[in-house]
């Protein structure tokens, strides 16, 4: 589930001002396992089933054992770096074999439509820190920009530093609020000039709301959203301590997406964090709450942009989407739909962090943003994660 990587992510780009060297070999590993998936997988078939998105093309890459289709790897050392192992079965982590990642796929019908139910286990061996850990580095960002006589914002951080100076960004206070703004613009097109495509063109075709919220605390949530190429962060006020330590976050989404003559509304997508801290083990789940409201207007044009593959288009795409909200949310048996749950077990240096989510996806999907893009050289996501690392540990 996205919603784990990206709560954190968030989190960090905030700031990281409260310096914490385990978190930064925490997230160092993490995101060397994944670049070495990337590598390795680029964006084909291995990565999507990997990651709990397959198609029907991908399913000759399992191995299929009864009704099951089943993928296993980990990643084993070799050096400086690690080389992933296929398996047929799930892995077991060790030091030398720090991570692990284990797919199953069955195959079903929700109302005619064939369905995947999938289940991903990963593990990974890490320092003792948890996603609750990260926490705090919420509050210490807050403390630090609410103070009338903080530096620019280009100043708060390393991390912060490397955004502006990627991004044209901007801080804002007023007596209840803070707004900070990051734009894509010539500077990323210079640095970076394929994220700069990508991600300038997805910016202009979408425009998004995330809502970030405490049980009974709407109006102390955050609300991060874009126009245009540029994204805002509007922070309110709250007590002080109020992110450090909760219980629970809800979200809600709304997306208006403008692609192929179509224009594609989905409002109040609803989605919930939980957090329990034991004695020795934490854990966070999460899982999606509420339907949207979706509309769809406009009419689609059947000629593909220069550099797009070919993409399944919905006969009906109300129906497709009332589909596609239903499964995610509820289920093909209405039990529930996507969730997680990630269970920390601190034990100094040999922490272990599993992670548990379920799933049932539609075979055929509608993917607009798909496209033949050129690797991305030099790669914004991989600067930004390595950024993260570096401030985080305190090195510039």
């Amino acid at each position: 589930m996205k919603f784990l990587y990206f709560l954190p992510i968030i989190t960090l780009s905030f700031g990281c001002v409260q310096k914490d060297k385990i978190a930064a070999e925490y997230f160092e590993n993490y995101f060397r396992y994944q670049d070495s998936i990337r590598k390795d997988f680029k964006e084909g078939s291995v990565s999507r089933i990997l990651y709990g998105n397959p198609e029907p093309s991908d399913e000759n890459e399992f191995v299929q054992t009864g009704d099951s289709l089943t993928m296993g790897m980990r990643l084993v050392k070799e050096g400086q770096i690690y080389r992933p192992d296929m398996l047929g079965f799930p892995p077991t982590v060790t030091p030398d074999a720090p991570y692990g990642i284990f797919v199953e796929a069955r195959k079903h019908y929700f109302r005619e439509h064939p369905i995947y139910k999938i289940k991903r286990v990963t593990e990974m061996i890490s320092p003792e820190l948890s996603v609750i850990d990260v926490l705090p580095h919420i509050e210490s960002f807050l403390d630090h920009i609410r103070n009338p006589l903080a530096s620019d914002l280009a100043k708060v951080s390393a991390l912060q530093e490397f955004l502006c100076a990627n991004l044209e960004c901007d801080m804002v206070r007023d007596e209840k609020t803070i707004t900070l703004s990051y734009t894509v613009s010539a500077k990323t097109k210079e640095n970076f000039p394929l994220a700069y495509q990508k991600y300038g063109k997805r910016l202009e075709q979408a425009a998004f709301r995330l809502q970030l919220f405490q049980p009974g605390g709407f109006s102390n949530g955050w609300e991060i959203y874009n126009e245009g190429k540029t994204i805002y962060l509007n922070i309110p006020d709250s007590p002080k301590g109020y992110w450090a330590k909760p219980k629970s976050i809800h979200a809600r989404f709304y997306l208006t997406l403008s692609t192929f003559g179509l224009k594609i509304e989905i409002r109040g997508l609803g989605y919930s964090l939980r957090f329990t801290r034991g004695s020795k083990t934490d854990s966070v789940s999460g899982q999606f709450t509420k339907i949207p409201e979706t509309k769809v207007g406009g009419r689609f044009l059947s000629i593909f942009p220069p550099g797009f593959v070919n993409i399944f288009i919905p006969g009906n795409m109300q129906e497709y989407f009332e589909n596609y909200f239903e499964l995610l949310v509820n289920g093909s048996e209405g039990n529930g739909g996507n969730k997680f749950v990630s269970i920390t077990h601190r034990n100094g240096r040999r922490t272990k962090v599993t992670l548990t989510s379920e799933s049932e996806i539609l075979r055929e999907r509608f993917l607009p943003f798909r496209s033949k893009e050129e690797e991305d050289s030099p790669s914004f996501v991989s600067a930004f994660e390595r950024a993260i690392v570096q401030d985080l540990g305190g090195k510039k």
